[in-house]
């Protein structure tokens, strides 16, 4: 038993020695720790240990992170210089690393948390649409916007621009833009109070003078005296008077409109009378002559605005909306939004412009209205003032519909225009002309072209309004004209507005270049506002040239027409550019306006 073990021992120290030998032989270490290879610095144990300790046959290695999910990493395999006979796998060295199968998971990083996922980038914000100078903010209108959890007790009260407020000559208040009437009381008092006070320095006056307006740094007061009704402008933008107090009437006419004359009588022999439960919910009619007033470049007590259309399809809605007998139908209207397609009157009825406006607006105020045919009485101050008359409305589309005006209640004529109402969009359906109308609603307002000068004199249009302005001033502009058009581009308007008094209709182009915004149109129309505040009055054909930084602004007024346009400041206003712009407003006189006004049958 010992000799055997001897003997093993002796064979396997000679097995031993002669596996050392052919090691050194082949350039190896003995102890299998290290690969000495020229050329390569030795790998640290700890190295070796955590590698060989981690490969599998594939050479992945899976490590599990404290407390954490797995995480695929990959390692870097040793390059080809740096490989030797020890380290490559079986099979043999020609076969080539087999890359991780997806079902088995590289190690995770330890005590590395993963990172959070980004969030996704946010949607594009859509470019911001511009909105229309008198856009339809009749239909947007809501009691939100009236603030009515405001009082003068808070300050985002006085933050609002433009204050109207109306209440009795007792203090009692009857409306106001923003805020609560009922918690307003103490603020109409004391302007009450102010108002009364003041008066006592008009005593020589005879009660024919009042307070008119009262100027601080930052606001402006103006006050507007209709009988035992106070009505109170507060304005932070700066208005001049006489603007304003076009507003306050344009308020009061519409009050007008709601109520009659008749609520005067009636504060006089009742002071104390709240008059708020008989106005209902048309406060939004009032708010609303507001803020249209403050978007018309020339107001709306000097004109009412036609849709442009195609004077052809103008005509077939003209012919099929008179196409009525009877003789208390007063007048039919067909309003597109804000804007007038045509209009035709009674032979003794004679509509004013602000009668018009008045009745469009009461009309697009109420969400009622617009919803469903309607029956609804209505004050026109310059038919009857003390009186009523009934409107029928029928809204054909959401945005455009008739409007009859009747002298009478009785339901026989409400069945009658209801049937009319069917007929006409019967009629404008079949023609194509009610598809023309929203077209022509989408494309207003009109955008002014780049218009060419002209070379010879422009022909004359008999019994047009836009004849008057062909004077001899004109063809003094257009002979002048004729020499310089060849030496002149393309000329460019950044807006026009033209009145024709003789047809009480406005015409107003879209704002172009740098007053396409709310803000900067809104002050070219203040603008238009102070020019035409310093030529009222006046005699004769009156004119003023305005200079600003980036645009020149040209007023010319007369009893025949008055005309307000603004160009680039690198162009400027010239003749040749006024003959210019009349030619053309003349050219599109039967699209821009309704003209002649057209009658109802007898």
């Amino acid at each position: 038993m010992l000799e055997g073990d001897g003997v093993t021992s002796a064979a396997a120290a000679e097995a031993e020695e002669s596996r050392r030998r052919e090691a050194e032989a082949h350039g190896r270490s003995t102890d299998g720790l290290m690969d000495i290879d020229p050329g390569t610095e030795p790998r640290s144990r700890l190295a070796a240990d955590l590698e060989h300790a981690g490969t599998n046959g594939d050479g992945g290695a899976n490590v599990d992170a404290e407390g954490g999910e797995e995480d695929s990493v990959s390692l870097t395999a040793p390059t080809k210089e740096t490989e030797t006979e020890s380290e490559r796998p079986t099979p043999p060295s020609t076969a080539k690393r087999t890359p991780a199968k997806p079902s088995q998971q590289l190690p995770a990083r330890p005590s590395q948390p993963a990172r959070p996922t980004p969030p996704p980038p946010p949607p594009p914000v859509p470019a911001k649409r511009l909105r229309p100078i008198t856009s339809n903010f009749h239909v947007r209108f809501t009691a939100a916007k009236k603030h009515p959890e405001e009082d003068n007790s808070m300050e985002s009260w006085y933050k609002h621009k433009r204050h109207v407020l109306i209440f009795t000559f007792s203090g009692k208040p009857v409306f106001s833009r923003y805020g609560c009437e009922d918690r307003l009381a103490t603020f109409t008092g004391t302007l009450s109070a102010v108002v009364s006070k003041a008066a006592e320095f008009f005593k020589a006056s005879k009660g024919t003078d009042s307070l008119r307006c009262l100027r601080t740094r930052r606001h402006t007061f103006v006050f507007h005296e209709k009988g035992p009704l106070w009505l109170v402008c507060v304005s932070a933008h700066g208005d001049l008077w006489r603007p304003t107090v076009e507003l306050l009437e344009t308020v009061w006419q519409q009050l007008v409109c709601i109520l009659t004359r008749g609520i005067e009588k009636t504060l006089y022999s009742r002071p104390s009378f709240d008059v708020r439960p008989l106005l209902g919910g048309t406060d939004a009619a009032l708010s609303n002559a507001v803020s249209w007033s403050s978007r018309a470049p020339m107001g709306l007590s000097d004109g009412w605005e036609a849709l442009p259309l195609p004077p052809s399809v103008r005509q077939v809605v003209t012919d099929s909306l008179k196409d009525i007998r009877n003789p208390h139908i007063l007048a039919g209207l067909m309003v597109a939004d804000h804007r007038v397609v045509t209009l035709a009157t009674a032979r003794h009825v004679s509509l004013k412009p602000r009668d018009v406006n008045l009745v469009v607006n009461f009309v697009l105020s109420s969400v009622s209205l617009r919803q469903a045919e309607s029956w609804t009485p209505v004050c026109l101050p310059s038919v009857h003032e003390s009186a009523f008359l009934y409107a029928y409305v029928n809204f054909l589309t959401p945005e455009a519909g008739v409007v009859f005006l009747s002298s009478s209640s009785d339901a026989a004529i409400f069945h009658l225009l209801s049937g009319h109402a069917r007929q006409i969009e019967r009629t404008l359906n079949a023609s194509g002309s009610l598809e023309s109308i929203l077209h022509a609603m989408r494309a207003a307002p009109v955008v002014i072209p780049a218009l060419t000068p002209p070379t010879a004199a422009p022909p004359a249009f008999s019994l047009s309004p836009l004849t008057q302005l062909q004077g001899s001033r004109e063809r003094e502009i257009v002979a002048h004209s004729g020499s310089l058009s060849a030496q002149m581009g393309p000329l460019r308007f950044l807006h026009v507005a033209f009145r024709v008094p003789s047809l009480g209709q406005v015409f107003s182009s879209r704002p172009q270049g740098h007053v396409e915004s709310a803000e900067k149109t809104k002050s070219l129309f203040q603008t238009y506002a102070s020019c035409r505040d310093l030529v009222d009055g006046m005699q004769g054909p009156n004119q003023v040239f305005v200079q600003r930084r980036h645009d020149v602004i040209y007023l010319w007024d007369s009893p025949e027409f008055s005309l307000a346009c603004t160009c680039p400041e690198w162009q400027g206003i010239s003749s040749v550019g006024l003959a210019t712009l009349v030619q053309w407003l003349r050219s599109n006189e039967k699209t821009l306006f309704v003209s002649p006004i057209p009658q109802l049958p007898r």
